[in-house]
């Protein structure tokens, strides 16, 4: 593993990245995480992880990626910070960041909602994703199989990040499945249950075998009022993380607009200036791309012209496609991409991207 990370990092790659809610990150150990961040920190390549827990257990999950880089000397970049169904931790959780960026390299990045977006599967344990999606849709058609991960749905694991017991069935709304049963998108965990006359969980477990675990949610987790206090925060960069679908999160057409029209334009949450900085330098400077995220004679064309009186987001969780109001035009490596409310079909310019110093 440590091979592949040093052979990654030589071909290019700018980051170490983890997925610890996600198979095989889950079963991973500490050790073994300190060990593939001493890979990254010669080449100050950040370690940019989705923790395990983002709920009651975030305080323990953070401390521990905060624990990797200080042990490893590598830079940290928390992905998507947020606290799920937690509001009382949130400042505690500020705190930590306080704490240890007198001794580390950190930063974090959130997308301006109180909801995130990923695959249905996440909602069942750890034990019952080993081994694979194959492994998974067995212990699915299996009625004792089933039964535990209902138990243990209700129960809790130790250290588990259980986010069906966190959001709530009003909480998890369908937002793609596979055809067969796309009638379900749209809906929420409590209606697909109530139709099925079934229990939501085992209306989830059924839904995930009927499709073979093509199936994404979104899970509302915090208000907006949460949201606002950790965006203020300085080390706070702007996340989009979207998932392409039927009914996607609206942050994958609304987030920088929502960041940048809505937060600093119009509400003043922070100066404009700084959600600039957020959106394009600090960012590029992040994970080294010296080359972009200012406008300067010698970097790359990136351009985004905008009416700042009309920039604001419109995308919605009921209509999130919605591209925001504004926009005048987009130059990608120097040539016009968008205009006049639509694409050119021109090509981007030039992006190949050039090696990191002392790469």
């Amino acid at each position: 593993m440590r091979e592949e990370v040093r052979l990654g990092l030589e071909a290019g790659a700018r980051t170490l990245s983890f997925g610890l809610i996600y198979m095989p990150g889950a079963f991973s150990q500490t050790e073994e995480l300190v060990e593939l961040a001493e890979e990254a920190a010669p080449f100050g390549a950040p370690l940019v992880p989705h923790v395990r827990n983002e709920a009651g257990g975030v305080l323990e999950a953070v401390g521990e990626m905060v624990e990797v880089a200080r042990r490893s000397g590598a830079p940290l970049h928390l992905s998507h910070l947020k606290v799920v169904g937690r509001a009382d931790l949130v400042e505690p959780l500020l705190e930590l960041l306080e704490r240890a960026r007198a001794d580390i390299d950190i930063t974090f990045d959130q997308y301006p909602y109180g909801a995130g977006s990923t695959v249905l599967s996440a909602l069942l344990p750890p034990w019952a994703q080993e081994g694979g999606p194959s492994d998974t849709l067995v212990r699915l058609a299996d009625q004792d199989q089933r039964a535990a991960m209902q138990r243990d749905i209700e129960r809790g694991l130790p250290g588990w990040e259980n986010v069906y017991k966190a959001c709530g069935v009003e909480g998890i709304v369908v937002a793609h499945a596979a055809n067969q049963r796309a009638e379900d998108i749209g809906k929420t965990l409590a209606e697909i249950g109530e139709e099925r006359g079934c229990d939501p969980f085992v209306a989830v477990m059924d839904l995930l075998g009927e499709t073979g675990l093509d199936v994404t949610m979104i899970d509302h987790y915090a208000t907006e009022e949460t949201v606002r206090t950790i965006f203020r925060h300085p080390l706070h960069l702007v996340g989009s993380d979207g998932i392409f679908g039927d009914r996607p999160h609206p942050r994958l057409y609304g987030t920088a607009a929502r960041v940048l029209g809505r937060y600093a334009l119009k509400e003043r949450l922070i100066p404009v200036e700084e959600a600039v900085a957020r959106l394009t330098a600090r960012a590029a400077d992040r994970i080294g791309l010296a080359d972009r995220g200012r406008i300067r004679e010698g970097l790359r064309a990136d351009v985004v012209l905008l009416d700042s009186a009309r920039f604001i987001d419109t995308a919605t969780y009921n209509d999130p496609k919605r591209i925001p109001e504004g926009i005048s035009k987009v130059l990608v490596g120097g040539r016009t991409v968008w205009a006049d409310g639509a694409p050119t079909g021109m090509l981007p310019g030039n992006v190949l991207r050039e090696p990191l110093p002392g790469r």
